[in-house]
């Protein structure tokens, strides 16, 4: 009995001895600037884009979204003044971040707020039209998504003729990389709001939703 109790007792050393220096490494590991998701192949590299010749590839990126808000393509008709998008693969979804700020002159400028005031998505007859809010943000907006799905997609009308275009899915505030005064007032990318919409959501009369994206 004393052997058992004595081999128990060693066996029990080893695990804490091995559970102490595995967490000893996996501390060091992230010291270094290693990510626990990326270690345990949860999360994959970041993608970052910033050559307008690749604008328009971020529709291939499983959002959430049609990217309706977004220009089709960036023609002579406007100057683009900034654009990345950032892309992190994930177990479960991906995290999202697009950015476009372009300078229209005057007549093209008020074609393409007339594009956005045009907005809208259909399905089975039922329409669903972009929303413009003065409310949740500090300029101007033009909304397709609201923190709906933990996505956000909206146009800011930030005068002098110039137009950011956003979309977020996933992407925590510290992450942005725009100026933080182009986000929601109460943004959040974790929690559903009251005032979440998108739509290119159709939600029936048993209470069930039909994406179209």
């Amino acid at each position: 009995m004393d052997s058992k109790k004595k081999n128990g007792k060693k066996a029990a050393i080893i695990i804490v001895v091995v559970v102490l220096l595995g967490l000893a490494l996996l501390f060091h590991y992230i010291r270094k600037g290693g990510s626990i998701l990326k270690l345990f192949r949860i999360a994959g590299d970041i993608c970052h884009y910033e050559n307008a010749d690749t604008y328009g590839d971020f529709r291939e990126s499983g959002a959430y979204s049609n990217f309706k808000i977004f220009p089709q393509t960036l023609d002579e008709d406007r100057t683009v003044n900034s654009y990345f998008w950032e892309y992190q693969d994930f177990i479960f979804d991906p995290t999202v971040q697009v950015y476009l700020e372009c300078t229209y002159e005057a007549d093209q400028y008020a074609k393409e707020l007339e594009r956005l005031q045009a907005v809208s998505e259909e399905y089975k007859g039922n329409v669903q039209k972009i929303r413009y809010d003065t409310e949740h943000f500090s300029y101007p907006a033009y909304v397709t998504i609201y923190a709906d799905n933990h996505c956000y997609e909206y146009a800011l009308d930030l005068g002098d003729g110039k137009i950011a275009y956003v979309f977020l899915m996933f992407v925590h505030e510290e992450d942005i990389q725009f100026p933080a005064d182009y986000l929601p007032k109460e943004y959040e990318c974790t929690n559903q709001s009251d005032a979440s919409y998108s739509i290119y959501v159709f939600y029936q009369e048993d209470g069930s939703g039909v994406s179209l994206y």
